[in-house]
């Protein structure tokens, strides 16, 4: 069977993996909570029972922001950027946050500055 490019074969989800037509899910095993706590206090692999497709971290949701910069500025940026070897995203995110440490906004305590 063929496939168009960006289509997803039937049983599968967007990345290859097994999907249940009846949940909408990836394959992922059913627990109770004992039968968990049970199963990691005796050392197993979880693995199969988390659904990492729908794992967040709490305090930490994203939300798109757009700002328009000069073109001088973005050139600076980009050079900056370039010299420390990260992206202009990654240094723009990083020297808000710095400001904000320094001020009156405190960053959430479970923030790590060098994650950004």
């Amino acid at each position: 069977m063929k496939f168009k490019v960006g289509c997803v074969p039937p049983g599968r989800d967007r990345i290859g993996r097994l999907h249940d037509r009846s949940t909408g899910r990836g394959s992922v095993e059913s627990l109770s909570a004992k039968e968990f706590d049970e199963r990691f206090d005796a050392g197993e692999s979880m693995a199969a029972a988390l659904d990492a497709t729908r794992m967040r971290r709490p305090g930490e949701e994203h939300r798109r922001v757009n700002v328009d910069f000069p073109v001088w500025m973005i050139a600076a940026l980009d050079r900056e950027a370039t010299r420390l070897g990260v992206t202009r995203q990654s240094l723009i995110k990083v020297w808000i946050a710095e400001k904000l440490d320094r001020g009156k906004h405190p960053l959430p305590k479970n923030l790590d500055v060098a994650s950004l």
